[in-house]
């Protein structure tokens, strides 16, 4: 499973695909954690609103500042925080 979640990643890098069937796909269940790396922010509200207690982590601080107002706008409760996805430290405080 772990080589085609990687497949997947590395293929969808270079396209854009939409949020609904990357959800489809994922098939989150309540209750759980998800962590989205470089995340597009309507994925992200869409898993938190199926219940999951969801954080994104992201470069641009443009994009975070934006993810965070819509999720207000939306009444959806997410974390987004903006870093990089190789500092390990930023990924564990985020999932705390």
């Amino acid at each position: 499973m772990k080589n085609y979640v990687e497949h997947l990643i590395h293929k969808t890098m270079d396209m854009q695909i939409e949020w609904w069937r990357m959800l489809e796909w994922l098939a989150p269940n309540e209750g759980e954690r998800i962590l989205d790396i470089a995340y597009g922010v309507e994925l992200s509200l869409k898993i938190a609103e199926r219940g999951c207690d969801v954080s994104g982590i992201d470069m641009p601080e443009g994009g975070v500042e934006r993810a965070k107002r819509l999720a207000e706008r939306e009444r959806v409760a997410c974390k987004f925080v903006v870093g990089s996805a190789r500092g390990s430290a930023v990924s564990r405080r985020i999932l705390r």
